[in-house]
């Protein structure tokens, strides 16, 4: 991607069990994610600068067809980061700027918001014993001192007890 996030040049890469890259998707300014459904059958990815997520098709052999918008967000909402996919197939969604994570249903609706004590949480995963507990991480990269001062815990790591388990990340078969 676009260091400077202003030009839509970012990729979204697959790489094969031969270690061979392919171009799956281009045109993005900020790429995060992906996050799998827990068939296997869909991929979600996330373009944080223009407050989107997208979900594309899997087929069997793991090709990504079908980029369609999943949902879209206002300036109020924050940014789309890290994301993360429960048992029940729902998208957890961290929202840099956004002071929070919100959980969408797999069409896109919003059906839970999860507040956060920082501005900029970045990314989540679910682990401990039953992968009941969703791990949020967070930044404070560019924060000034006056926002520091209010948000302590910026750049920490949370624990939160959510409801709902999450589904094991499958390792690289390559």
């Amino acid at each position: 991607m676009d260091d400077n996030e202003r030009e839509a040049t970012g990729k979204l890469y697959r790489l094969d069990f031969d270690l061979s890259c392919k171009v799956v998707d281009d045109g993005y300014r900020v790429t995060n994610g992906p996050a799998f459904s827990p068939d296997g059958r869909r991929m979600y990815h996330n373009d944080s600068a223009r407050q989107a997520t997208y979900v594309f098709d899997l087929d069997d052999d793991g090709n990504a067809t079908n980029r369609r918008e999943l949902a879209r967000f206002a300036g109020s909402d924050g940014f789309p980061d890290g994301m993360t996919v429960d048992i029940e197939g729902c998208l957890w969604i961290a929202f840099w700027d956004g002071w929070c994570l919100r959980r969408l249903s797999p069409n896109g609706e919003r059906i839970a918001e999860l507040l956060m004590p920082v501005q900029r949480p970045t990314s989540c995963a679910f682990g401990g014993e039953g992968l009941e507990t969703l791990f949020i991480t967070s930044a404070r990269h560019d924060l000034p001192g006056t926002e520091l001062d209010k948000q302590p815990l910026a750049g920490g790591l949370f624990a939160a007890d959510v409801g709902v388990a999450g589904i094991a990340e499958l390792p690289y078969a390559g």
